[in-house]
């Protein structure tokens, strides 16, 4: 039984190969080097991938403007990157129905080289994150352990 675990573990390893190989060609712009799931959401025409581009598993990126995405850049798990709004600017008119776009309801979201975006980041649309930057979830205080006089 063992046996057949590793066999299915290795062939799911190289299907997901596979499909990232042919899958990469679908981002606006690729670099060298990039590691994603290819069972994550990206809205491929709208991306751009620099050199050395590690993606966690769970990653959603949506746009419709650009994500533009530097060299030697880190996502963690489950990040989440979101380029556009709604029209919330009409007053009697529900959200649904305003087709209407404005200039900052998409704005493009940019990630200049060698950063890091931790686990279950959300980066929203008109972000530029600097050079050399970490980007982590605020988590709370874990309390386990602690002692109380």
């Amino acid at each position: 039984m063992k046996t057949v675990a590793y066999i299915l573990v290795l062939v799911n390893k190289i299907i997901k190969r596979l499909l990232m190989l042919i899958l990469k060609s679908l981002f606006k712009k690729r670099g060298k080097n990039i590691v994603f799931n290819p069972y994550d959401f990206f809205s491929y025409s709208k991306i751009e991938l620099g050199n050395d581009v590690f993606i966690g598993s769970g990653a959603y990126f949506s746009s419709i403007k650009a994500i533009v995405i530097g060299n030697k850049v880190m996502f963690g798990p489950n990040v989440t990157i979101i380029g556009g709004d709604h029209n919330s600017s009409v007053i009697g008119k529900y959200m649904f129905d305003t087709q209407d776009k404005l200039p900052e309801n998409d704005l493009p979201i940019i990630i200049k080289d060698d950063v890091w975006i931790g686990t279950r980041a959300i980066i929203l649309k008109g972000v530029t994150i600097g050079k050399g930057s970490i980007v982590a979830e605020m988590v709370p205080m874990c309390w386990t352990g602690l002692r109380l006089l």
